[in-house]
This record gives structure tokens, C-alpha cells and sequence, in this order.
């Protein structure tokens, strides 16, 4: 943890650890706990950019994810956990406990941080709202969460 925050220096507004399930703001507080993530807060595009950029050696070692922040319109949440923690690991795990394949697999996102997600999916939906990114990868462009995007999906694709 203290060489994930050496990397990032100064550049992230906040941050937070995420230990036996419970977020700390203090390295101090974590005590003997499992930390599972770390997050850095952003506040603008551009303060993301510049933290992305300084965690290049991290990215080597960690899975790294970027998030929407619900706060701040323009903030991110940058997730650092362990390698084979992404959503793309996630979903592939479940198609084998579920015996499914890609093709039947639905992924739906809004943000970066989907983009793993998508590359496990047979269908990809982005929300109305997402990332412009995001949105170009989808086979399909629900509306936004605000419009109940994810059932208008659901209602579309699987019902």
C-alpha cells in the first residue's frame, strides 16, 4: 500500500483501503487486517489522467479500474486490487460454475472500468449515460440509469 501511494505522490484528492470489508481512510486503522482494494479519488479528468499516468509500475502488478465518482461529476474512483480481480475474472468465473458460455453472457457498464466486463460478454450494452468509450465497444446503447437503462436491457435481450 505505502508503494502503490509513493507512486501515485501527491496527485490523488482522497483515498481509501478497503479491509475484511470495511473502508478505512488511514493507513493506521488497518491494524492486521486483508486489505482487497485500495481507491484513490479524483476530482477532475484531468487529476485522473495525472494519477493514471504516475501508476504506470502499478498496473504491472495490480488490476487497476477506473469508476465514476457518485459525488463528483467529473471525479473518478481509481480501484487497485489484486490482478485477477477484475470483471472480466468475475464473469468468467461465473460462466464456468454456470456452464455458460461468452455468447450467452449479457454485460452491461457505464464507465472504464467495464471495458473487462465487455471482453467476457457475447452482448455488450452500454448505459445512455456512459462513457463515450464505453459506448463505442457496445453492441447496443440502452438509456440512461436515470431512464431504468438496465431493465429496458433486461426487458430487450432476456425476457
Amino acid at each position: 500500500i505505502e508503494w502503490i501511494l509513493a507512486e501515485a505522490g501527491a496527485t490523488p484528492a482522497a483515498y481509501g483501503f478497503c479491509t475484511n470489508g470495511i473502508w478505512l481512510d488511514s493507513l493506521a486503522k488497518i491494524g492486521s487486517g486483508l486489505v482487497t482494494t485500495v481507491a484513490l479519488h479524483s476530482h477532475s479528468k484531468e487529476q485522473t489522467d495525472l494519477i493514471m499516468s504516475k501508476l504506470k509500475r502499478v498496473g504491472d502488478k495490480y488490476h487497476i479500474g477506473v469508476g465514476s465518482h457518485w459525488q463528483i461529476k467529473d471525479g473518478a474512483f481509481i480501484l487497485i486490487t489484486h490482478k485477477e480481480a477484475s470483471k472480466k475474472s468475475a464473469i468468467e468465473y461465473i460462466q464456468q460454475k454456470l456452464s455458460i458460455t461468452k455468447e450467452e453472457t449479457m454485460g452491461i457498464g457505464d464507465m472504464l472500468n467495464d471495458l473487462p466486463l465487455f471482453e467476457a460478454s457475447g452482448l455488450k450494452v452500454a448505459m445512455g449515460n456512459g462513457d463515450q468509450l464505453l459506448k463505442d465497444k457496445a453492441d447496443y446503447i440502452s438509456p440512461s440509469i436515470d431512464e431504468d437503462g438496465v431493465a429496458v436491457a433486461i426487458r430487450e435481450y432476456v425476457l
